[in-house]
């Protein structure tokens, strides 16, 4: 990871990485209940996480919620502008 990266969570007590490739780079935080899930995808455009869905195990298809974040994450990545320097002010 080069200096200029921001650090990605890695511990897999919090953090769990999709295993269905189809999907890509999708993740899912883990709640300290172990109940609650939230989705997310690390935006190498922002330099962020950005989180996209959650649901709340076992009532949710957890299957289904990241074929959702990987749907998000394909929008994201199409239809991002990034935001342009303010334009100088002339008199």
């Amino acid at each position: 990871m080069a200096a200029h990266e921001p650090k990605r969570v890695t511990n897999r007590k919090w953090v769990a990485k999709c295993a269905n490739k189809n999907y890509g780079e999708v993740y899912e935080a883990l709640a300290y209940s172990m109940e609650a899930r939230m989705m997310f995808f690390y935006s190498e455009i922002e330099k962020a996480i950005v989180c996209t869905n959650g649901c709340w195990k076992p009532s949710c298809n957890q299957n289904q919620e990241f074929a959702n974040c990987s749907k998000f994450k394909t929008c994201f990545e199409k239809l991002y502008v990034p935001k342009s320097p303010p334009a100088k002010r002339t008199r």
